[in-house]
């Protein structure tokens, strides 16, 4: 194949030039994005998680914020400590900081794309032994990666760094373990030099696990690289035994998977009691997302994707939507394809297995929510390598510079790069965009909502003579309504529209129409992070004063129904004490109720730290000693120490 020749002795300088260009591209385009929102997850995350606010003088400061995080079993420390990092080395979490750093592990991570894709173009399974094959290949596979519109919903997505840090990790296990694995199919190995290996990928599996649970991925994927790739390559030799086992373990995972569904179903299913969908939805649903996936990694389709897809209909049986069984049948076919073709073209096989075995944790039978983009920032990169052998090939077969196509490619997917990327820097722009692409979606519609609401608050609410503020909440009233429209019953829309009414439009609706509906829906709904949050403003605006009705009256009638659902939990304490602290109760009946909170939830750090605050700003200091020896029983790992410690270094009266 006569592709592509560099002049003998300057093969280095057009590589350097050319990853030089794509990452100084990426970088501008990004850059004009990294001034953008704070979005969700990043609030209790990062904005509101007082264990990142520290100097850095200290190793115990160091240590609790870098498990400071409750997402995941593990904490996921890396990422937390690589934010720690940005808030000692800036002062704060300051957006362009922190989004800098993601676009920074972006780029990185982008060139390991190129690197793997050189190196599977390397392996005995491909033809193409010529290095500049594998050198367009892998800057093609690159490019494509790292100006991908999709991938806007991670870079900018600040706590989605974990999802990056994760893959950096893996990509970094991946080449090492290629990059061994070539000379091993050649020369084979020696017990030094497998343990070397070993020992290079067990850190890399480390850090990528501890950076996000979906780092245990890499062996697994290590193991599609050597059947689609090497095939029991060993010493210049094939071995039948080594492709043999290399495919059992491939299969492993699946197996494990169905065994622990028969033996222990419980240890899955019992997460979807939290769910609005089933066990069996979410896989039949799952089938037509991975295509749905793979569709916007290859289409830079912008206006279909977003941060809410919740107007993606659910799978309920295999007919029920008819493309829920031809998703199915396609992936069969798929496989089955890539399966005949290993020997002639072993690339899409290894394209196949690397996507669906890199979407095997988020995308099967884990009770998560449905659909995320970032889910595909890992998988997406062997569909790339796929990509980039498709436009080699085909310049070939059609006589085409394979520079210039892939230039042109590459402009094209910057220019939807670069709209996307100025959609998420601003926020009333992203939520209304948003909006505007998923008319369907309740959830759009209630984002818009709340953005304008707040905007309405922060620009100084009913007391600002201006128009705007009233444009507003007047625009921010009818995508409530509108959130309503497409779902009836939902929980936070309901709470939101009578905050608003009751505050603001007293004289549109009884008041006792919006809580009788309220009422019914707290009374069978499941309680989604979105239902806490509208609620805890609820009580704000309660105990505020706000919302122009018998606070006390709705407060009991509310928190009442949520005590008879769940008796003893912790959030519907939370929520009585963000209704007492908001209506400035007495200090000693907000005491009261965070004792009986703690006698319920013994183990919540942050029931005992609000305790502590309050007997702290009250100067009853022999009652904070004895509960913060109660509560160091349970925080073993000391991870709230310095919080607890930083109340002893404060005047009584500002502590807390």
């Amino acid at each position: 194949m006569k592709l592509l020749r560099f002049p003998s002795g300057s093969s280095i300088t057009p590589i350097f030039l050319g990853y030089s260009f794509l990452l100084i591209l990426t970088a501008f385009v990004y850059a004009n994005g990294v001034s953008g929102p704070w979005l969700f997850d990043d609030h209790p995350n990062l904005l509101q998680n007082s264990l990142l606010r520290m100097d850095g003088s200290t190793f115990d400061n160091w240590r609790a914020a870098t498990f400071s995080s409750g997402a995941g079993p593990l904490r996921r420390p890396i990422a937390m400590f690589s934010f720690a990092v940005n808030y000692v080395a800036s002062g704060e979490l300051n957006p362009v900081t922190v989004k800098a750093t993601n676009t920074v592990i972006h780029l990185l991570t982008g060139l390991l794309v190129g690197l793997l894709a050189y190196l599977v173009c390397r392996t005995p399974a491909l033809s193409w032994r010529r290095s500049g094959n594998g050198v367009v290949v892998g800057m093609l596979a690159s490019m494509l990666w790292l100006l991908s519109p999709l991938h806007v919903s991670t870079v900018l997505y600040a706590i989605q760094r974990m999802a990056q840090l994760s893959a950096l990790f893996v990509m970094t296990g991946l080449c090492i373990f290629l990059t061994y694995r070539l000379r091993w199919a050649r020369d084979g190995a020696s017990p030094g030099e497998l343990l070397g290996a070993g020992l290079w990928l067990g850190l890399m599996y480390m850090l990528a696990v501890l950076s996000k649970e979906n780092g245990a991925l890499l062996p697994w994927l290590i193991v599609v690289l050597e059947v689609a790739l090497f095939r029991g390559q060993w010493n210049g030799k094939f071995h039948i035994s080594l492709h043999r086992t290399a495919l059992a373990i491939l299969i492993l995972p699946l197996v494990s998977m169905i065994v622990v569904l028969a033996v222990w179903p419980q240890s899955i299913l019992g997460g979807y009691q939290g769910r609005d969908f089933t066990f069996l939805e979410r896989l039949l649903t799952q089938a037509r997302l991975l295509w749905q996936y793979a569709y916007w990694t290859v289409v830079p389709d912008i206006g279909s994707m977003g941060l809410h897809h919740d107007d993606i209909p659910l799978s309920r049986s295999f007919f029920q939507p008819s493309t829920t069984a031809a998703s199915l049948l396609g992936w069969l076919f798929v496989a089955i394809i890539a399966f005949l073709l290993r020997k002639r073209f072993p690339v899409l096989l290894f394209a196949v297995l690397f996507y669906l075995v890199a979407h095997s944790m988020e995308s099967t039978v884990l009770p998560l929510e449905m659909v995320f983009e970032h889910r595909n920032y890992l998988p997406s990169v062997g569909i790339c390598i796929l990509l980039g052998c498709v436009v080699v090939v085909a310049a070939d077969r059609l006589r085409l510079n394979v520079l210039l196509l892939g230039g042109a490619l590459g402009m094209i997917a910057a220019v939807f790069l670069f709209i996307r990327v100025m959609t998420w820097s601003d926020e009333v722009r992203l939520a209304q965009v948003n909006m505007v692409n998923h008319p369907q979606s309740m959830r759009a519609q209630q984002t818009y909502s709340n953005v304008l609401l707040e905007h309405f608050l922060n620009e100084g609410g009913a007391g600002n003579e201006d128009e705007r503020p009233y444009q507003l909440l007047s625009a921010a009233r009818q995508n409530y309504q509108r959130s309503l429209q497409l779902d009836p019953g939902n929980l936070a829309s309901l709470v939101m529209l009578y905050q608003v009414d009751t505050a603001y439009y007293p004289g549109l609706a009884a008041p006792e129409d919006r809580l009788l509906a309220i009422k019914r829906q707290l009374e069978s709904s499941v309680l989604l992070p979105t239902d806490i949050s509208a609620l805890e403003t609820l009580m704000r605006c309660l105990g505020g004063g706000s919302c122009r009705v018998d606070s006390d009256t709705v407060s009991e009638q509310l928190l009442g129904l949520l005590r008879s659902r769940f008796p003893g939990g912790e959030r519907v304490y939370q929520l009585e004490y963000e209704y007492l602290t908001a209506s400035n109760a007495p200090s000693e009946k907000r005491r009261a109720l965070l004792r009986e909170a703690i006698d319920a939830n013994p183990s919540s750090g942050r029931l005992y730290l609000q305790l502590i605050s309050e007997l702290a700003r009250e100067g009853r200091l022999g009652e904070v000693y004895e509960l913060v020896a109660q509560y160091l029983q349970v925080d073993r790992p000391r991870r709230q120490l310095p919080a607890v410690m930083q109340l002893f270094k404060l005047p009584a009266s500002e502590a807390g």
